[in-house]
């Protein structure tokens, strides 16, 4: 049975990193010629944010679906931020397999802030990896578009080129470089909401969050509109303090001179963001995602109290 060699997975590792310690166990002659094409992968890269091969995975493993997608896939960090309708879609395509070109259903692909070509790991973590586990591996916070430094050792993210033919696993390195403080923030900010699963963030009370707080620090008008000019000072200062090896950053900072972010968030709200442009919002205006939920989760409390009250008026007339 082939569900008796597949290791159990470790803790934050990656549909990608998985498959490769089965070949690896396994002992099988070739990745490419042997291994992949076992679960139907041929053209599509096996270490893509996004597997097509997922149904083939579920069957031969005999891990369930829902258990692949909500533990080894990086969906959470999509999720806060997309429409509802939006997130099950990418769900279901998931589970069918038909998530080839789901980046640029989700309209990801349009914001032109990508994953990238390379994986990315911890110089730290491999070696603490390495003794705790016996083995390096490939973690899903270490790939999320935004975070450059390791949330728990804050220092930059060493990356491998993918590859569609190899088995490629953590590398042992020296370099140790730390991040900057905005790196560390919102590196962190970004672990933090990817590891948070009671918050009922949705794209309403967001904006509404938003806009409650752009008031509290003076960046709205006395008729309620934003400060725009003041906002995008913040934005870029913060921007400029990041890494310029980023490409997801540069782009952010190109998006900004122009006046196109953080515009879109406020006036093009019901559309699907990269979670990115939404997570650099937060940080500057929260600092980090403890202060963040803590006001989100006034709102929603605020919210189901008054639906519960409205349900509750409404079961007194018809009595």
């Amino acid at each position: 049975m082939l569900d008796i060699l597949f290791p159990d997975a470790l803790p934050d590792e990656t549909i990608f990193s998985w498959l490769c310690r089965y070949h690896l166990l396994a002992a099988h002659s070739s990745f490419r010629r042997y291994t992949l094409p076992m679960f139907g992968i041929n053209g599509s890269r096996p270490a893509n944010e996004f597997p097509v091969f997922l149904p083939q995975l579920s069957d031969l493993s005999g891990v369930s679906l829902n258990d692949l997608i909500n533990h080894m896939t990086s969906l959470h960090y999509y999720e806060p931020f997309l429409l509802e309708r939006d997130y099950k879609l990418a769900f279901e395509a998931l589970k069918s397999g038909d998530s080839a070109s789901l980046q640029s259903k989700l309209g990801m692909v349009a914001n032109r802030i990508a994953s990238g070509q390379y994986l990315k790991y911890c110089p730290l973590c491999v070696a603490l990896d390495r003794d705790k586990y016996g083995v390096a591996y490939w973690h899903k916070v270490h790939q999320l578009i935004g975070v450059v430094v390791c949330p728990v050792h804050n220092c930059h993210l060493n990356g491998l080129k993918k590859s569609s033919v190899k088995v490629l696993m953590p590398e042992f390195s020296k370099d140790q470089e730390l991040g900057t403080i905005e790196e560390r923030e919102l590196s962190s900010l970004i672990a933090d909401e990817f590891s948070e699963r009671s918050l009922h963030l949705t794209i309403n009370n967001l904006n509404q969050q938003y806009m409650l707080q752009l008031g509290e620090l003076g960046l709205k008008t006395s008729t309620g509109r934003v400060r725009k000019k003041l906002l995008r000072s913040l934005l870029l200062d913060k921007l400029n303090a990041l890494s310029q090896l980023s490409p997801a950053f540069q782009r952010l900072t190109a998006q900004a001179q122009k006046g196109q972010y953080p515009e879109c968030l406020f006036y093009r709200s019901q559309c699907n963001h990269q979670p990115l442009k939404h997570f650099f919002l937060i940080y500057v205006l929260f600092e980090n995602w403890v202060n963040f939920s803590r006001c989100i989760s006034v709102i929603v409390v605020d919210f189901e109290s008054k639906v519960l009250n409205h349900k509750l008026m409404l079961i007194h007339e018809l009595e």
